[in-house]
C-alpha cells in the first residue's frame, strides 16, 4: 500500500492545531515543537 504525501496546507493546519492545543494546555513543553524529534 503506497501512502500519498501529505499536501503543506494539511501539514501546516495540523502544526498550527497541535501548537495552540499544547500553548494553551503546557505551555511548559512547546520548546519540543523546534526539536529535530518533534514529530505529529
Amino acid at each position: 500500500m503506497v501512502m500519498e504525501k501529505p499536501s503543506p496546507l494539511l501539514v501546516g493546519r495540523e502544526f498550527v492545531r497541535q501548537y495552540y492545543t499544547l500553548l494553551n494546555k503546557a505551555p511548559e513543553y512547546l520548546h519540543r515543537i523546534y526539536t529535530t524529534k518533534y514529530y505529529l
